[in-house]
């Protein structure tokens, strides 16, 4: 049985939760079905969130939902899932919600992960990410949809016979005992993959030669060409503790990373946005890093709408007159 045949099992299941009309007997049939392999156990994992979004849907649905009953299943499977998604359409242009309720495992923006997979792999997960995983008896496979995995390899016995490969939009990397990282960012037309130890391979999607990249090196593509080997920076997995380094960097490019980060929207006036910047800033608390920023730069800060929106603007020779009399008094 294929995939698409499970979802379309666990999509009847789930029409037939929302109805209220399963016997107990029924239960234990679902009971049975999710147990029955690792496949109905993911598909159901799935269909609960699936559940979890149906219960804020208008009740005038289900009449939608339930008359896909009628349908074979494999075409109910289809129909239940793009009905659902016109019915909650309102909520899929925020943050990825198709992803949300599908990926293996996902991060919402400001959201960090750590996972443990069966083989012993260590995941962690940027801001803003999402991915599949697949173990099967030829390969481990992790399919990254977006976002940002840094990447320590498991190497229980039971597994060495299976090549670990992370698939991106544009290549396929397979790791050859190693720690590494790949960043495929939503609004980049490109992939990223840096090494830490030991070496891994990758093949672009567009192309059938295959490159080496080993620790110390990263390399950005897309699906037809690389754009040269880069050393990895020492700083640039700061992330995986919360902070960001900043060496003269432009505020302009700290503002944007910290932004990754953030459920609030900065807006950084022109003149300021090539000040060059220094030293170790938190990635979540925006508070304290304008704090900081302020102390140490010509520049203030303001809040509007329920300080949703930051404006970070030029400090006026006023405001500058008083920081300076603030700081003679303290």
């Amino acid at each position: 049985m294929n995939q698409q045949e499970i979802l379309a099992q666990a999509a009847e299941w789930l029409l037939k939760i929302r109805s209220g009309e399963l016997s107990q007997q029924q239960l234990q049939e679902l009971e049975q079905w999710k147990h029955s392999s690792p496949a109905h156990e993911k598909a159901w994992r799935k269909a609960e969130k699936l559940l979890n979004v149906l219960n804020d849907i208008p009740q005038n649905s289900d009449a939608i939902l339930q008359h896909g009953q009628q349908h074979s299943r494999k075409i109910l499977g289809k129909l239940v899932l793009s009905l659902l998604f016109a019915s909650t359409a309102i909520y899929f242009w925020q943050d990825n919600w198709y992803y949300r309720l599908f990926a293996d495992y996902y991060t919402a923006r400001g959201e960090q992960q750590q996972i443990l997979l069966e083989d012993g792999t260590q995941l962690d997960l940027n801001t803003s990410t999402a991915l599949d995983v697949q173990y099967t008896a030829q390969q481990r496979s992790i399919h990254l949809h977006y976002g940002e995995i840094w990447i320590k390899t498991g190497h229980l016995a039971a597994y060495k016979d299976q090549p670990f490969i992370v698939t991106s939009k544009y290549a396929d990397i397979q790791a050859l005992g190693t720690v590494f990282s790949v960043q495929q960012l939503q609004k980049q037309q490109q992939s990223c993959v840096a090494v830490l130890e030991s070496a891994v391979k990758i093949k672009l999607k567009d192309s059938h030669k295959a490159q080496i990249l080993r620790a110390g090196e990263q390399l950005c593509f897309d699906a037809r060409r690389s754009f040269g080997k880069q050393p990895v920076q020492p700083n640039q997995y700061l992330w995986r503790n919360h902070v960001i380094m900043a060496y003269d960097m432009p505020l302009k490019t700290l503002i944007q990373q910290i932004g990754r980060y953030q459920n609030r929207y900065i807006r950084l006036a022109p003149e300021i946005e090539n000040i060059k910047v220094s030293g170790s800033f938190p990635l979540h608390d925006l508070d304290q890093l304008i704090q900081a920023l302020q102390q140490s730069y010509p520049v203030d800060a303001q809040t509007y709408f329920d300080q949703r929106l930051v404006v970070i603007k030029a400090r006026t020779s006023h405001q500058q007159t008083q920081k300076n009399q603030r700081d003679v008094e303290d």
